[in-house]
């Protein structure tokens, strides 16, 4: 399974998602592929409340990054 990337808000200035998976490793993957494609000062891309589900079967993130470095 990849990472269902699900938007949460609908302002242009940032993008927050929730991020779902199977495994943490996934969600670990995505980011540190995202954070390489932005530069590493201006656009304060994180993950954030890492965790796994009651059932044990899913890992869900909370992701925010600026839309720009302005």
């Amino acid at each position: 399974m990849s990472v269902v990337r699900t938007p949460v808000n609908d302002y242009r200035s940032i993008i927050k998602e929730h991020w779902t998976a199977e495994a943490e490793s996934e969600l670990r993957d995505l980011y540190a592929q995202i954070e390489r494609s932005y530069p590493t000062q201006g656009y304060g891309t994180m993950i954030h409340n890492v965790r796994q589900d009651p059932t044990g079967m899913l890992w869900h993130a909370e992701f925010s990054r600026f839309a720009s470095c302005d």
